[in-house]
């Protein structure tokens, strides 16, 4: 070190020292004086004067008005020494050259140059940027250059606001988010700390533009699907409805047909809604207010002459007052139905179903028994999925498997959930919960 320090300049050795430090601390830092002046809470032209001496010397090298640290060989043990002089002087900077001390044996061992892993990045085929925990850019690879301009001093010096990126959320957590600039970016970040240093941000980007594309013209062409569906297969019913409702028919046979035709345009309505609710949210709007004693009522009435049909008991109840709810009422409507119709048709004749409302704090359950054969427990995660259908002993059942998705899904556009379990009546036992329309509710969302 005596070597060192003799040919440095004695003017501002503390800060020099200093320079030193903060080099060892971020191995692969490298920025302007006006930033080491930042980080370092000094005057640019202190920094500027001390940075020219260092280079002199042969401590750092600068290129195009960016430091980086690459001291000769021989000069290694008297710069940590240097540091050490402006390390010591707190615990802190003690720490840290104790941190310094394991960083230098990490580099022995695995002997990376600058060299190397900057040909390690650019074989990456994301674009790559290591920043330190002041949002400061210390490496970025080819696919990085190609993706932002990093020609750019404004945006080399403000990553983080280029990309719309908190530099307090970076160095917490990971975040994964879209950014859209003259192509549309898939921007992964996650902090990372290298033994001996401090934390750092590491960002990756993807060029996602033609898979965007691509999505968009697969939406497209799901559109035209449907619509096709809605036009070609909708009118042919239509046409048929209308000539079971003019010809003169055997009864039992214009009955079946009619019954056919109507199960068809079930099924198809029902594609049609589950390909809505999945492509659009809005599909489902909670706009009416409605008390559960209503909805129940309604159930009641429309369910109890097709259930006696069967000999089928069905019975409902409201067991307290309860507030109104805010729902989309024809799609929740069709939601409780779907469970309904199945409670029906697998319930044996002289059977019981029981359909009923309860409250429990803010949440709303609607409740549905019945005496039927049940879903088997290994089923019972599944009977949500689309087109999935509880088999009824060795045969399948009619429909495409829909119903029980749908109501899932309009449930938990409500906001809300559906459990299936077994009912004390031996059957199945189904629960609608969603959150209740409340006062409180009403004034905080005016």
């Amino acid at each position: 070190m005596p070597t060192l320090t003799a040919a440095l300049d004695p003017h501002g050795i503390d800060l020099k020292a200093r320079i030193v430090a903060e080099f060892f601390g971020n191995p692969f830092l490298e920025c302007s004086a006006e930033q080491l002046s930042f980080r370092l809470d000094a005057t640019t032209p202190e920094v500027t004067d001390a940075v020219a001496d260092l280079e002199r010397c042969g401590v750092v090298q600068m290129d195009d008005d960016v430091v980086y640290f690459e001291p000769a060989g021989d000069l290694y043990g008297d710069l940590r020494d240097l540091a050490a002089i402006y390390r010591y002087q707190t615990f802190e900077a003690r720490e840290e050259v104790r941190q310094l001390e394991s960083l230098a044996r990490l580099e022995a061992s695995l002997a990376v140059s600058r060299e190397e892993v900057s040909a390690i990045l650019d074989v990456v085929p994301l674009g790559v940027l290591l920043l330190d925990r002041y949002g400061s850019l210390l490496k970025a690879n080819g696919v990085a250059h190609s993706l932002l301009d990093l020609e750019s001093a404004h945006v080399r010096d403000h990553v983080c606001g280029a990309l719309d990126l908190p530099l307090e959320d970076l160095l917490e957590r990971s975040i994964n988010k879209e950014v859209y600039l003259e192509t549309t970016l898939s921007v992964i970040t996650r902090p990372f700390r290298v033994q001996g240093s401090d934390v750092g941000i590491v960002i990756t980007l993807q060029d996602i533009s033609d898979r965007k594309r691509l999505e968009a013209e697969a939406e497209r062409t799901r559109e035209a699907f449907f619509s096709m569906i809605r036009h070609e297969l909708k009118r042919p019913l239509h046409s048929i409805d209308r000539f079971l409702n003019t010809v003169d028919l055997d009864g039992g046979l214009a009955s079946h047909a009619r019954s056919a035709a109507g199960h068809l345009s079930s099924m198809i309505d029902d594609l049609l809604l589950l390909s809505r609710i999945d492509r659009d949210p809005l599909t489902v709007q909670p706009t009416q207010k409605i008390t559960a004693a209503e909805l129940i009522a309604g159930w009641d009435l429309v369910y109890r002459d097709i259930a006696s049909k069967k000999d089928i008991s069905l019975t409902s109840r409201v067991d307290a007052p309860i507030p109104p709810l805010m729902i989309d009422e024809r799609q929740f409507q069709q939601a409780v139905g779907n469970i309904l119709d199945n409670a029906i048709k697998f319930t044996p004749r002289a059977g019981t179903i029981d359909l009923w409302a309860e409250q429990q704090g803010n949440t709303l359950s609607i409740v549905i028994d019945d005496s039927g054969p049940g879903i088997p427990l290994e089923q019972r995660d599944r009977v949500f999925d689309r087109f999935y259908q509880v088999r009824d002993g060795n045969d399948r059942t009619d429909g495409l498997g829909l119903g029980l998705a749908i109501t899932a899904r309009v449930i938990a556009a409500h906001g809300g959930s559906v459990e299936v379990t077994e009912s004390p009546a031996g059957g199945a036992r189904f629960i609608l919960s969603i959150p209740s329309h409340t006062e409180d509710t009403e004034r905080s969302g005016r």
